[in-house]
């Protein structure tokens, strides 16, 4: 019963649309919500109906959108009886008319190659003519002097004009022949989105008068996504630390992000938000717990195509990935004849590359793996074909993703990267989100784009560390008290100090410690040591028993113009077997950790200064026990 209502509403809706007024409309996209792993789409439409009830059909809206994400609102004298979603085509009679006007540029140009081929042949029979009528000899004697000085002069003259010829029709056609490959370049381009499926959005809508003005709406795609990442910069140790919050934005939903409103999410709206309920557990029956829910994993794959035969890379090639036979993603090449699919989901694909005048190519067996990207480079053969149209077979999906053209990383970020506008923060109980002032551009070609969030200053406690016993270099490290006021999420960070890269990090933030730390890199002009003290270092076996007494002395060396606090770390060994005693002997003032043997030295040392630590510890263990030190 419930399978038949359903099937009456959906041919009851599809009668509806069937049989009220029809009215196109074309959008733009106003702003994006960018989550971890897709985005919520804002588009707003300009219309005018006439009173009763009709159907507003929203066009050119990309393929890849989640027909249950669609929210569409009426304005005022404008009620909304029913949303529904197709996929198709878009409309190519402009492009039919394009190609036609193309292939008729393309035989003019094909009919000059041959007459241009036409007159250099020739020249070239007229060439091979004068070459081999060489011999100058009158009938009773040789040639006399003055009719080879004219011979030679004719031959010189008509060679050098022969030559200059050939020349000038050699320039004419890579002229015409370059035209030929631009128009072939420009018929793959419109060819490769010619078979990129459009969405269509059909409001049945009642109107009591005649309405003009607003249709606002908005959609979820999944091929996109952003990716937190930071700048931690300080230029001195008396500076408070800079923090520079900076976003990896990537689409390929299909469609390009023109001058629009962005706004960075933390959350996850693809998981449910349901809170699990406790059912009751019955010893005697198997037990079921559900699986805790985490965001789905998504790849990524890139790589160029070029031409077999000549190795050239080959721009608007139209790209399929294909998850049992059906399309899922698309995207076209750029000039340099590379691509981006990004985000894609974990899967077994197979990619598909067609183009005009060449055979397609298909590469399967390209497992996508979560936060990995997969480069698939591919070659394309020439064929006989040339202005056959590209057809797509497959049938559509819902849920699959389209993209444009690759591109090399790029940043959209505002003029003044170092000092963005602040964006407009909104805490929620969980998620974080950035409204971003300034509108950008994102295209839809699957690569990164820099985008830059906020600065700050925060203050920092900055201290020297080292562990000579590992690295007897320095690095200077620094601290942030009550980090979670910063509201940073977890993703990769650059370090800089004194205007040099120092390294990466990453920035946890379900680290639970009230102090943050970053490591600020090394410090050339601080050195340390540590050496055994010969003088207090003894070794004896008494029977059985090796008494043993270690001594280490450290030694740091300020070399900088102005005092540093450092931490130098250091440990005692520890013994689980009560064959091995290990006795504690002096440790200079360090701080202890008892159960760990860990030492720590918390030292200020001025300006071209050398601070000495000496500790010490005797070990007593069986001579048929190894000692590992």
């Amino acid at each position: 019963m419930k399978l038949l209502i359903t099937a009456f509403a959906a041919l009851f809706t599809t009668f509806l649309f069937a049989q009220s007024d029809t009215t196109k409309a074309t959008s733009q996209i106003e702003s994006v919500t960018i989550y971890f792993q897709g985005a919520q789409i804002s588009r707003k439409a300009k219309v005018k109906l006439a009173a009763g009830k009709q159907t507003l059909v929203l066009t050119g809206i990309t393929g890849q959108l989640n027909p249950e994400r669609i929210e569409v609102k009426g304005g005022s004298g404008l009620t909304i009886l029913s949303v529904n979603h197709r996929l198709q085509k878009p409309d190519n009679e402009k492009n039919k008319l394009v190609l036609a006007q193309s292939e008729s540029q393309i035989k003019a140009l094909e009919n000059r190659i041959k007459t241009l081929l036409n007159r250099d042949n020739v020249y070239g029979v007229e060439e091979r003519l004068l070459m081999e009528n060489m011999n100058f000899q009158t009938k009773t004697s040789g040639a006399t002097v003055t009719e080879i000085r004219e011979a030679a002069n004719f031959y010189r003259a008509r060679l050098n004009e022969i030559g200059a010829a050939k020349l000038d029709l050699s320039n004419q056609l890579a002229q015409v022949r370059d035209s030929v490959k631009a128009i072939n370049q420009n018929l793959s381009k419109i060819s490769a989105g010619a078979n990129i499926l459009e969405s269509e959005i059909l409001v049945a809508v009642n109107c009591p008068s005649a309405f003009s003005g607003i249709v606002e709406f908005s959609y979820f795609v999944e091929s996109a996504g952003w990716q937190p990442l930071y700048d931690f910069r300080v230029r001195e140790i008396t500076d408070p630390l800079q923090v520079v919050y900076n976003a990896n934005v990537y689409q390929s939903s299909g469609e390009d992000w023109k001058n629009v409103d962005v706004t960075l999410s933390s959350g996850f709206p693809e998981m449910s938000g349901t809170a699990p309920e406790l059912n009751p557990w019955y010893l005697n029956r198997p037990v079921y717990r559900p699986a805790p829910q985490s965001p789905r994993g998504q790849g990524s794959i890139s790589g160029q195509i070029t031409d077999a035969g000549t190795g050239e890379p080959l721009p608007y090639v139209n790209l399929s990935l294909l998850l049992n036979g059906s399309p899922m993603y698309q995207t076209t090449t750029s000039m340099d004849g590379r691509y981006a699919l990004k985000p894609v989901k974990a899967g077994n694909y197979t990619i598909r590359a067609q183009y005009l005048g060449y055979q397609n190519a298909d590469q399967g067996g390209i497992y996508v793996n979560a936060n990995q990207n997969k480069v698939y480079d591919l070659n394309m053969y020439a064929s006989q074909v040339q202005l056959e149209e590209v057809q797509i077979e497959g049938k559509p999906s819902a849920n699959r993703a389209y993209g444009s053209q690759g591109l090399s990383k790029q940043s959209i970020s505002s003029d003044e990267m170092s000092a963005p506008p602040p964006p407009a923060l909104q805490l929620t109980p969980n998620q974080i989100s950035y409204k971003i002032p300034t509108s950008y551009t994102i295209p839809s070609n699957g690569q990164d784009y820099l985008m830059a969030i906020k600065q700050e200053e925060v203050t920092a406690d900055y201290i020297y560390q080292t562990i000579p016993k590992y690295d007897t270099d320095v690095y200077l490290i620094a601290r942030i008290p009550n980090w979670s006021n910063l509201n940073l999420l977890s993703g990769n960070s650059s370090i800089y100090y004194q205007g040099a890269y120092t390294g990466d990090a990453f920035v946890d933030a379900d680290f639970t410690g009230d102090t943050l730390q970053l490591s600020l890199g090394r410090d050339r002009n601080i050195t340390i040591s540590r050496e055994g003290n010969k003088e207090l270092n003894d070794k004896r076996i008494f029977g059985n028993t090796v008494k043993e007494t270690v001594a280490w002395e450290l030694k740091v060396r300020n070399n900088k113009p102005v005092p540093i606090k450092i931490e130098i770390i250091d440990q005692f060994p520890l013994s689980e077997i009560k064959t091995i005693e290990v006795n504690r002997g002096n440790y200079g003032g360090a701080s202890l950790d008892d159960k760990t043997g860990k030492l720590t030295w918390i030292k200020t040392i001025p300006a071209a200064n050398t601070e000495k630590i000496l500790f010490d510890y005797e070990l007593k263990y069986p001579v048929d026990v190894p000692v590992y030190k």
